[in-house]
């Protein structure tokens, strides 16, 4: 800008200059602004195009590549809609959305990801640290783990395991074949754990906890601290050598609405559904037989409608395998019933 004295009268081309300056400077600073900021408020959707583990525009790939926040969509050829893993994928330090409905299919059709040989290769599906106020989402995606039930430094979770804090949402999601010390399915937490485990139209069957000594617990799902959302969910058919076949919450709050969890069991055979302790757990229109309940529990609409049918459950969990959406009619349906406490 020039340094024109006061006094001074400006000509009409200098003011027209000065007014252009300021345009400048003001272009300038909004430029250096986005330059900093608006790239970090800017998301990205990827798009999976392979089924390979590795390679361009494979999972694994996108998922090193993807920013905080960014989205995972998929569009595979029709019949390659599974994809086998080498190793487990890992999300770190960012929010991560991925969404399995398989684009070229009209979402027809979802994504199962699993290991190699679904229940006995040593790793699992998922390995989240998505750090503080982070959110991994799963959504619609059929999810077959392995057995870390032998890994010396990090037994828990056989197909997801949630690491510290950070959050978890699933939705539509089928979690199975699992075996871990602790959470066969799914393991969210630690004692340092402060995020959010959300489950809604999910199914979790057919994983265990296992261990050669020590407390084998949570066959379907163990939450340590934190907070746990449940909705809408199936968790039934797994087991567990000690205790809680079906579900460990310790030292956790949360609500569990029009949910079911029922046909767990020990590996003995005995019944085992789960055990809750926390400060504060809401049961709303669900149905379970707690095995130990030391927590302040809220209980809701709690008439016993029919029994679950396990055949019925049974009959639903083979249409989830082809379409994402089967729960939520069941359960609107009555199929589930309520609060079934000791």
């Amino acid at each position: 800008m020039l340094d024109i004295p006061a006094v001074l009268p400006l000509p009409m081309d200098n003011v027209q200059y000065e007014k252009g300056s300021v345009m400048m400077k003001a272009t300038l600073i909004f430029g250096v602004f986005f330059a900093l900021f608006g790239s970090a408020m800017a998301t990205t959707t990827w798009t999976v195009t392979t089924n390979r583990d590795s390679g361009p525009q494979s999972l694994r790939s996108i998922l090193e590549r993807a920013g905080d926040g960014d989205r995972v969509v998929f569009a595979l050829r029709a019949g390659e809609e599974n994809i086998s893993l080498t190793s487990a994928l890992s999300v770190e330090g960012k929010s991560i959305h991925i969404d399995g409905r398989n684009r070229n299919m009209d979402a027809k059709r979802i994504v199962t990801l699993q290991v190699r040989i679904p229940g006995q290769s040593p790793y699992r599906v998922f390995h989240l640290n998505p750090g503080h106020e982070r959110t991994v989402r799963l959504e619609h995606l059929i999810l077959r783990g392995g057995d870390v039930s032998g890994v010396a430094d990090n037994a828990f979770g056989g197909v997801v395991f949630l690491e510290r804090d950070g959050n978890l949402q699933l939705t539509g999601c089928t979690v199975r074949d699992g075996r871990a010390r602790e959470g066969g399915g799914i393991y969210a937490g630690g004692r340092f754990h402060r995020g959010r485990l959300t489950l809604r139209e999910c199914d979790i069957f057919g994983n265990e906890a296992v261990a050669e000594g020590g407390i084998a617990a949570g066959g379907g799902v163990y939450v340590s601290f934190g907070w746990t959302v449940i909705h809408s969910t199936l968790i039934y058919e797994n087991a567990a050598r000690s205790h809680s076949g079906g579900i460990v919450i310790f030292n956790a709050g949360g609500t569990i609405s029009n949910s079911a969890i029922v046909g767990n069991t020990l590996l003995s055979g005995a019944s085992s559904e789960g055990s809750f302790t926390g400060p504060l757990l809401n049961f709303v229109r669900s149905r379970f037989r707690g095995e130990k309940i030391v927590a302040s529990v809220h209980t809701r609409n709690h008439v016993v409608l029919p029994r679950v049918d396990m055949g019925m459950i049974s009959s639903g969990r083979k249409e989830r395998l082809h379409t994402p959406f089967p729960l939520a009619a069941r359960v609107h349906a009555g199929i589930t019933a309520v609060v079934d406490t000791p």
